[in-house]
Parts: structure tokens; C-alpha cells; sequence
């Protein structure tokens, strides 16, 4: 590109933005359209962590976070190994915000010949 050229359009771009009216560019527009908060039709779960950025490393906010970006489901591996209080808290802020328990590994036992209360269940009832 030749120095003429990139200087004539750099004015010509500077001049558009210039004379724009200054609500395209602003959230005024967005605030009277009513949008409807946009929920996944898929659940998609994420797991603790993915937003502490975003949320803090309170576990209760990521949680919020995650409703608030449209997750209707959630991951959790290290469930079991929570305190029952906050295990409580967790599944009622859940219940709440409509996010259902996805993944749950029981990680404590790999390795071990166990039978989870899973298979007890569906043994019990011969399904």
C-alpha cells in the first residue's frame, strides 16, 4: 500500500466516525429492544474454574455467572470431596437458577474393583 493511499482513506475513516451519530456506538440503543436472556438449548456443563476470571473463585458466583450466560447444566468431579453445608448450598442456588447436575465422577476409587450405588440400584430393580 502507498503512503498517499493509506493517509486518504485514514482521513476518509476518521471523517465517517466523526459524523456518526454517537447512538450506534453506544448501549442506548440495546437498553429499549427487551432482549430475552439467551439460554442454551443444549447443556452444555461447564465445571468449576472455567470462569473464575470472569466470576471470582467463589464457586456460588461462578455458578451465577454461568446462569447469567446462558449454562443449563453444570460438571462437578470434585463434588463429593465438598463440604455437605456447601454441597447444600451449591444444589439449592442450582434448583434456583434451573442449572441440572451434569458429570459426576466418584474419583476417589478408580483404580479399585467397586461397585458404585448406581449399579446396586439397577441390579436391585433387574433392569
Amino acid at each position: 500500500m502507498q503512503r498517499r493511499n493509506f493517509i486518504q482513506k485514514s482521513l476518509l475513516a476518521s471523517a465517517a466516525i466523526a459524523v456518526t451519530p454517537k447512538d450506534i456506538f453506544s448501549n442506548e440503543v440495546h437498553k429499549n429492544q427487551n432482549m430475552e436472556a439467551y439460554k442454551f438449548k443444549l447443556k452444555y456443563a461447564p465445571h468449576e474454574g472455567m470462569f473464575r476470571h470472569s466470576a471470582g473463585e467463589n464457586i456460588l458466583d461462578q455458578l451465577r455467572f454461568m446462569a447469567d450466560q446462558g449454562f443449563t447444566a453444570f460438571e462437578d468431579n470434585g463434588m463429593s470431596g465438598r463440604e455437605p453445608a456447601l454441597q447444600e448450598k451449591m444444589g439449592a442456588l442450582m434448583s434456583d437458577l434451573g442449572i441440572a447436575m451434569g458429570v459426576l465422577w466418584l474419583i476417589k476409587f478408580i483404580g479399585q474393583n467397586q461397585i458404585s450405588p448406581a449399579e446396586k440400584l439397577i441390579n436391585a430393580k433387574n433392569f
